[in-house]
């Protein structure tokens, strides 16, 4: 789950979205998509295997010939679904960037506020600009699924773990603190011990 790097950080924004909201309510959305989402991941991969056996590609669309017709819509499928998926990353990380320099920028002459233009269409380029980049010169979908995955641990265990910590020390819930730590410190050891295994290919 910590590599599941999409779902949890749209969480909060499909949450906010939900009409009538409520935990149970949103409860139901989450495991009904997951459901889905796993049906369809099993299905996948056990129709590779029946066709290809061991020696299925990684990349299972790979695997088939490239003139053959259902691929290719698979292969338009796969890039809209990718176009599709891009602004909500981008929405979210524009999102956490401009918060971040709007809160260290605050009372200074440079003050950034979040609803700025101008540094909202320069934070949008170069967050394009940098993915392009990641995307062109990378060896392998691996190798970026291995760095994305690294940083999704510390905000799947480090940040709730922080959150938890301020929470139980305000509140002098001293027995929650010990739970905050060891989120927080597996969150760190999960990202070092992947990026190490990344560097070393």
């Amino acid at each position: 789950m910590s590599f599941a790097y999409v779902s949890h950080m749209t969480s909060v924004p499909l949450y906010a979205e939900l009409k009538n909201r409520s935990v149970r309510k949103y409860s139901v959305v989450v495991v009904s998509s997951m459901l889905i989402a796993t049906v369809g991941y099993i299905l996948v991969g056990c129709t590779g295997f029946m066709i290809y056996g061991y020696d299925v590609n990684p990349d299972i669309i790979l695997s088939f010939p490239p003139t053959s017709i259902p691929m290719t819509v698979g292969r338009v499928f796969i890039t809209l679904s990718i176009c599709m998926s891009y602004p909500i990353v981008l929405f979210i990380g524009r999102g956490a960037l401009q918060g971040t320099i709007s809160d260290l920028t605050e009372g200074t002459r440079f003050s950034i506020t979040p609803d700025n233009e101008k540094f909202r269409l320069v934070s949008i380029a170069c967050w394009f600009v940098v993915t392009l980049l990641l995307g062109a010169f990378a060896s392998g979908i691996g190798t970026i699924i291995n760095i994305v995955g690294s940083f999704s641990a510390l905000f799947m265990f480090t940040f709730p773990g922080c959150v938890l910590l301020k929470y139980s020390w305000d509140r002098r819930v001293y027995g929650h603190v010990v739970v905050a730590a060891f989120f927080i410190v597996l969150g760190f050891l999960i990202f070092m011990i992947n990026i190490v295994d990344t560097v070393r290919g």
